[in-house]
């Protein structure tokens, strides 16, 4: 009797247990998305990110609730790729795991040893390095060709996170009849125009925005773009504007580039975040309760 009993108290614990792990905690259509998913992906991200400490619950239950919203806006995605017949070849999966194993400290080869101890299947770990690469082709073939970065966007940047990194050179017009100020605004072709006498003998100010200490003057500078003058504004009692002769880094090309291309990255996610949320609009999405 006692035997029958354990027997039947084992098939209950295994049976909920493996209940447990096939709760569906999303739907997207009739794709499921299941706990059993979510914890996968949870081993797979603490994969890819072997240095992150977890230290409480709130922190995992964060965690959980992004990747269950990564996996719903993947799977949208996915579906609208096989639409466009865009695939992974297995060169680019070999690339990925000798990435992988370079980025993790991973011996050569053994990766797919090294995701087993941590209770993830071979089969599991190709699906999501090919996922990585879909979304990166995404990225870079629908999303990217569609952004553009400015110099005025990156001279913005700039002169708010590095002041001293925004190298401005410009002509002060300045004076206390707000109409003959306004007139001399048009005339102003260069700040080499030699045939306008009033522009002629002013001299260049040439200065890092950290240094340019009039508020009014600071803000005119930032939001004019070279070759332009600025609008007018109030400066020591009276009127002035600025014609910006040139914007440069005052550090060297490579930075001006890296801030254009952090911009550029930032713009790119925004433009995908945007495009997956209009696809998902087209789709019948239930998010249960994640545990």
């Amino acid at each position: 009797m006692k035997k029958i009993f354990l027997c039947f108290y084992l098939i209950v614990i295994f049976s909920f247990k493996a209940f447990a792990s096939s709760q569906i905690v999303a739907l997207i259509g009739e794709e499921v998305i299941t706990k059993n998913n979510l914890q996968d992906r949870y081993k797979f991200f603490l994969v890819e990110n072997p240095h992150l400490k977890i230290t409480s619950k709130q922190e995992k239950d964060f965690i959980l609730k992004s990747l269950l919203k990564a996996i719903i806006d993947e799977k949208i995605l996915l579906q609208e790729l096989e639409k466009k017949n865009i695939k992974v070849s297995q060169e680019e999966v070999n690339q990925g795991v000798a990435y992988l194993e370079e980025t993790q400290k991973i011996p050569k080869g053994k990766f797919f040893q090294h995701i087993k101890k941590k209770g993830l299947s071979k089969e599991y770990a190709i699906s999501q390095i090919k996922r990585s690469i879909l979304w990166e082709k995404f990225l870079s073939e629908y999303i990217a060709p569609t952004v553009e970065v400015s110099n005025k966007e990156v001279y913005e940047s700039m002169a708010y996170s590095s002041p001293e990194s925004l190298q401005v050179e410009y002509l002060l017009v300045s004076g206390n009849d707000k109409l003959a100020l306004a007139k001399q605004v048009g005339k102003i072709k260069n700040c080499n125009d030699k045939s306008n006498e009033r522009i002629a003998n002013l001299q260049k100010i040439d200065a890092t925005l950290d240094k340019i200490l009039d508020p009014n003057l600071r803000k005119a500078v930032i939001s004019s773009e070279q070759g332009h003058p600025s609008y007018m504004f109030d400066y020591n009692g009276g009127y002035a504007f600025a014609f910006i002769c040139e914007k440069k880094s005052s550090k060297d090309s490579n930075y001006f580039t890296n801030i254009m291309l952090q911009i550029r990255q930032a713009k790119i996610d925004k433009q995908a975040e945007y495009y997956l949320q209009n696809l998902a609009k087209t789709k019948f999405i239930e998010i249960k309760e994640v545990d």
